[in-house]
């Protein structure tokens, strides 16, 4: 039941891998950047990087370690708890609307100067920071505080029920009184998340590239998300059944290295004009099957019918399809 392991990924803008990094369970995941970082620098010797990652790890240390890197970032940033100033600005209006497509928004774009104390010394730090809105993401988030505030209501029923939750769950729409022990629904709390409503915030210290590319690169963090769902599903990264570190490092290697290639295929596949996910190419290499059939003297392999994807997969890698029949005189085995 206790985290044995901590896995830092690093991955392009397509989701292939590029490196990853281990630390001991009870890392937090905010500190995990500084090291890959130094990591990057490193191994790869790349000059111009932005780090796009969600604000678990955005931290004003770890952006200063990031603008001290020479390195760029594009962080999920905390509307609801920023400086009066910028919510106040958020709140404004002047938006200007993104090119019509799927993802209707509108967005604006706020300099700002965060300042703070870093051993003793006064650190200044620049952002830019998109607040986006959309009818969309309002539905959902008038959905979602609906469904909190019914579990809150529910908790009220069941006093002994609420020390147990967690803050950032139903139980942040719950007050008490000075006493402690009368609880109450919070309705200012209620009111004052409904003013946020299909607004989201994204901050950068990059200047060079326009909001609507901030956005778009944002979005695409959903890479990093389902490459950990790909590892813990079809490569069976986690749970683990080993327990020395060499054992765990061992274990990572193996899942790294099908996970580099599985992603490697994919993007083979895509330059060549043909969309399809892990789960299809893993289907359609397990389609590939020979059956052997023994007949007096001799042995021969039948190829069984496979799915079309297997044969373009074996096209765009260079390898020569099976015969419908194959001797076994003439196979390798």
């Amino acid at each position: 039941g206790k985290v044995q392991v901590v896995m830092g990924l690093l991955v392009d803008s397509f989701g292939r891998p590029v490196g990853y990094e281990l630390f001991s369970g009870n890392t937090f995941d905010g500190k995990t950047l500084p090291f890959a970082l130094k990591s990057l620098k490193r191994r790869f010797g790349i000059r111009r990087v932005i780090i796009v990652a969600d604000k678990g790890i955005a931290s004003k240390v770890n952006l200063k370690e990031i603008t001290d890197s020479g390195y760029s970032y594009i962080f999920a940033y905390r509307l609801k708890s920023a400086p009066d100033k910028i919510k106040e600005e958020a709140l404004k209006g002047n938006y200007t609307d993104a090119p019509s497509g799927p993802d209707m928004f509108k967005y604006k774009a706020i300099d700002y100067t965060h300042s703070f104390y870093h051993d003793s010394k006064k650190i200044d730090l620049f952002q830019k920071i998109i607040i986006t809105y959309s009818e969309a993401r309002a539905k959902k988030d008038r959905i979602d505080r609906q469904r909190q505030v019914e579990k809150a209501q529910a908790l009220l029923g069941d006093i002994s029920k609420i020390k147990a939750q967690n803050k950032r769950g139903a139980k942040k729409y719950i007050s008490q009184d000075a006493t402690d022990i009368n609880y109450s629904l919070n309705t200012d709390a209620i009111k004052n998340d409904e003013k946020f409503d299909g607004y989201y915030a994204i901050s950068t210290n990059e200047k060079d590239i326009t909001e609507e590319d901030v956005v778009a690169a944002y979005h695409n963090l959903y890479k990093i998300e389902h490459s950990f769902r790909l590892m813990k599903s079809n490569l069976e990264v986690a749970p683990i059944f080993v327990w020395t570190p060499k054992r765990i490092a061992g274990h990572f290697v193996v899942c790294f290295l099908a996970f580099l290639l599985e992603r490697h295929l994919e993007y083979k596949l895509y330059k060549n004009n043909i969309a399809a996910s892990a789960d299809k190419i893993r289907d359609a290499l397990n389609s590939l099957n020979l059956a052997k059939v023994e007949a007096k003297d001799s042995c021969f392999f039948i190829k069984t019918k496979a799915e079309d994807l297997a044969y373009k997969i074996l096209q765009v890698l260079k390898i020569t399809s099976p015969k419908n029949v194959t001797p076994v005189s003439e196979l390798n085995l």
